[in-house]
């Protein structure tokens, strides 16, 4: 009503936020600094996916994260 959205929507920075949040976890499990390459394209394309679907369940991440890597 007062043009700032859907309540129950999540805002486009909290999306981009975890899309980097889950990036990060995924290059740096095995203990190596992520390469700032690798970080932006897996981020952009989880930011993406979440754009379109909202949410994303762990094994969705996996797969996606390991195409994209």
């Amino acid at each position: 009503m007062l043009g700032e959205g859907r309540p129950d929507q999540t805002s486009a920075d909290e999306i981009y936020v975890r899309s980097i949040d889950i990036a990060w976890d995924y290059l740096t499990r095995g203990g190596d600094e992520p390469d700032k390459a690798a970080l932006i394209k897996l981020s952009s394309a989880l930011f993406q996916y979440l754009m379109e679907h909202g949410e994303i369940s762990p094994a969705m991440s996996e797969k996606l994260l390991s195409l994209s890597a």
